[in-house]
């Protein structure tokens, strides 16, 4: 499930700025070395926080003699657009907090490939920023921050998406021209590829 909610966000992120070149997970360890790599603006990169599942009851669902057990329990994230200067930065973060106020929910299979459900984008607050690193000669880099919260499920499902694992290295790519679908990467390549439905925030 919550590669498919990742993918997700990419594509809400991608609808509300459609200007972005690179959106991408990174952890909180190397998040400052890929956007210094970067050349393309703006870009986009989000890690989750640490979690902490505290094992509440699971529960249980019956359809039948079908039997699917699941525990919720909240993620955070944390993600920056990289952008040019501080006037975009200023447009952006205004797009932001009205484009995912006007669509707050990810819709996912879940529990089922033939289920849907709405997982709600809970933003809890959005900041402007830079940072300038001394070696650099690439002067300050300028960013939008903005950090959320959902509630996730952790089934006992073993699919393609290794749905309930989580992989310690992954990179999701939304490529924005087009945009159709999302690959998900892991040490080897790409491991599963996630079909997205274009966003209509004027709708």
């Amino acid at each position: 499930m919550i590669y498919r909610y990742e993918a997700g966000i990419l594509n809400l992120v991608s609808a509300i700025v459609p200007s972005i070149k690179i959106a991408t997970y990174s952890t909180d360890d190397n998040i400052f070395e890929m956007m210094r790599a970067v050349t393309k603006f703006p870009s986009f990169f989000y890690s989750r926080s640490a979690t902490e599942w505290s094992f509440n009851k699971q529960l249980v669902v019956r359809d039948g003699s079908v039997r699917a057990a699941f525990v919720p329990y909240e993620q955070e994230y944390s993600g920056r657009i990289l952008v040019e200067n501080q006037g975009q930065a200023i447009t952006l973060a205004s797009k932001l907090r009205f484009g995912i106020a006007q669509h707050p929910y990810i819709t996912v299979p879940f529990p089922t490939e033939e289920d849907e459900l709405d997982v709600q984008v809970r933003l809890l607050g959005i900041s402007i920023g830079e940072e300038r690193g001394q070696e650099s000669d690439k002067g300050a880099l300028r960013y939008v921050e903005f950090k959320w919260r959902s509630n996730l499920f952790m089934s006992e499902y073993d699919d393609a998406y290794f749905d309930g694992k989580l992989v310690e290295k992954i990179n999701i790519w939304v490529n924005p021209q087009g945009l159709t679908e999302a690959q998900i990467y892991n040490e080897e390549g790409v491991f599963a590829t996630i079909p997205l439905e274009p966003i209509n925030l004027n709708g």
